[in-house]
């Protein structure tokens, strides 16, 4: 089909969908796959009795932790030394 130096235009295009029709079929068909193993690996699976719930952790950062960070980074930015800024209210925007 294609024996010559050059193609013309309608050739180039054909063989340019073909490409990405190849492509897109591959691309299709493992998605396929992936979705089709993950179904029967789940199936196979045992189905695990609910935990008990885990005593909780550590809630998050103290009042104190957070004017902390905050004040570090107003410092950063200013270039200024913690002991010349005063932090008079923070509020949460």
């Amino acid at each position: 089909m294609w024996t010559s130096q050059s193609m013309t235009l309608l050739e180039s295009l054909t063989v340019s969908a073909m490409g990405l029709t190849v492509v897109l079929g591959v691309l299709s068909m493992l998605a396929i796959a992936i979705v089709l193993f993950s179904k029967l690996l789940n199936l196979g699976g045992k189905k695990a009795a609910p935990a008990a719930p885990q005593p909780a952790g550590p809630q998050g950062p103290t009042e104190e932790e957070q004017c902390a960070v905050i004040l570090s980074v107003i410092c950063e930015e200013l270039r200024a030394d913690p002991k010349d800024i005063q932090i008079k209210s923070i509020r949460r925007l």
